[in-house]
């Protein structure tokens, strides 16, 4: 087949924090966009091969290739797929090249085999194809991430029954650094049921917070101005994350963290 062209929005998870044993909320913004062509070739083994020089590759190119293996073989097809990056505007991060890129393999394969898919769709065959494992919360931020490069759009996602989209102005972010982190320092075992509870209610009342003032119109900025603070109090008694002044915190990849710079 021919290669298939694609304009990306390329989101971060901006708001929401990871509390394991929780199904978390999440807010994804567009940062940045790419075009990308995809290209398949039938194959005796599936593989991918990732051209040129893409943002943030050697963070993503080996789960990349991981999960076009496992949609393969879950579909029980097998192609070479060849993905190049024509052009990039902003500075992604790597948990949104990874959610793009997957869209747009999904989206390749399907047309390949003359379908359509939806983004829910999407949200399922990416959930089971991705080769991380980790289930809730991480998972819900990968969703998030992929439900915003289908809206190409602003997305507030807890799960597939609690998904808005909002029309937002830009905002200029540029990735800095990734942090891997391990085991919570904060779990329902160590601290109790009711204290437990009410911080995941508390991770998810920010983000329902900044949803609501998004919807009411208000700049992206501003909102990130207001709940950042209470969004780096989570990280910190959850991850012992500190914060790092002049950079917003997001969740990425399960069990890491990226940091964002405003551009100059």
């Amino acid at each position: 087949m021919g290669k298939l062209r694609l304009s990306l929005k390329v989101p971060a998870v901006l708001l929401g924090v990871p509390v394991p044993q929780s199904e978390n909320p999440y807010i994804a913004v567009p940062i940045s966009s790419m075009i990308v062509r995809v290209g398949l070739e039938p194959s005796k083994d599936p593989s991918l091969e990732l051209l040129g020089e893409p943002p943030r590759a050697p963070l993503i190119r080996g789960i990349l290739e991981e999960f076009w293996v496992r949609l393969c073989r879950g579909m029980e097809m097998s192609y070479i797929a060849r993905i190049s990056i024509e052009d990039v505007v902003g500075s992604p991060g790597p948990s949104g090249v990874y959610a793009a890129l997957t869209v747009a393999l999904l989206h390749s394969l399907a047309k390949e085999h003359g379908e359509v898919l939806d983004e829910y769709e999407i949200a399922e065959m990416g959930r089971l194809s991705d080769p991380f494992n980790e289930g809730p919360p991480w998972s819900g931020i990968v969703d998030a991430l992929r439900f915003s490069v289908c809206y190409g759009a602003t997305v507030a996602y807890r799960n597939e029954e609690e998904v808005a989209k909002f029309e937002t102005g830009g905002l200029g972010l540029k990735y800095e650094s990734f942090l891997p982190v391990r085991e919570p320092r904060i779990t329902r075992e160590s601290v109790g049921g009711e204290i437990y509870n009410a911080l995941v209610k508390l991770s998810g009342l920010v983000t329902l917070e900044g949803a609501i003032m998004i919807r009411e119109g208000r700049e992206l900025g501003e909102v990130l101005k207001r709940l950042t603070p209470l969004q780096e109090a989570i990280a910190l008694g959850v991850w012992g994350l500190s914060p790092r002044r002049g950079r917003i915190l997001a969740p990425g990849l399960p069990r890491n963290f990226e940091y964002y710079r405003a551009e100059a």
